[in-house]
């Protein structure tokens, strides 16, 4: 099995069929001044997979390197924490899903002395968290098609109302990755266009998202990569 760097996330190369993920999203896009919309993540991909003990020590140190400097002070202190502290602090304070899992602490705190080692030596202040398209899965409890969740997402990310299209795209776009994890995550995209932008506000306690804004063709292709 060999490990690759690609587009700033850590992924796996490997012969043996991988649980596939897939997430539906809009590509917004302004007729007016033809930015985009995107959405800037509350978390780390690597902090979930530490946190939630989704991971093999070897990848570890990895996945250490993608934090972002608050993430990695957070890890610190979740390691002093007993098993009540730790599931109470997922659940009120970082507001993770499926907290209450005694398997996330007993992995988390089996690898305790090695990830302190890697997250004290660990120089990860130049890290920002990443941005992306507005996207989500599907929810299995109420069932929808893929483009009524990619609506959804859309509303429930950015919380504002989206106009009428311009056009939308019949068939979706897609991106593919293999995780650490061993997971492939797919992303499904529906490009939408709308006549002028529209405003945005600032989330203030979202599970998900930490900023919301509009960006040209050349700025998204630093911020996504």
């Amino acid at each position: 099995m060999g490990i690759v760097s690609e587009w700033g996330r850590i992924i796996v190369s490997s012969a043996f069929p991988a649980h596939v993920v897939t997430s539906y999203g809009l590509k917004v896009q302004a007729k007016d001044t033809g930015r985009s919309l995107v959405v800037r993540r509350k978390h780390s991909a690597e902090f979930i997979l530490i946190v939630k003990g989704i991971f093999r020590p070897s990848y570890l140190s990895f996945l250490v390197q993608g934090l972002v400097e608050s993430e990695r002070e957070t890890l610190l202190q979740l390691l002093s924490y007993s098993r009540i502290q730790y599931l109470t602090y997922c659940s009120q304070v970082l507001r993770l899903p499926d907290p209450n899992s005694d398997y996330n602490f007993v992995v988390f705190h089996e690898h305790r002395a090695l990830l302190q080692q890697l997250l004290e030596g660990a120089n990860v202040t130049k890290n920002t968290l990443r941005w992306s398209w507005p996207k989500g899965r599907l929810n299995y409890y109420a069932p929808e098609d893929e483009y009524a969740c990619a609506l959804r997402e859309f509303q429930e990310e950015v919380e504002a109302y989206l106009p009428p299209a311009l056009t939308i795209e019949e068939e979706p776009g897609f991106e593919e990755v293999r995780v650490i994890s061993g997971e492939v995550l797919r992303s499904k995209y529906w490009k939408y266009t709308v006549a002028e932008e529209f405003k945005v506000t600032q989330p203030l306690d979202h599970l998900e998202v930490s900023e919301r804004a509009w960006f040209t063709e050349n700025e998204l292709q630093v911020k996504l990569k």
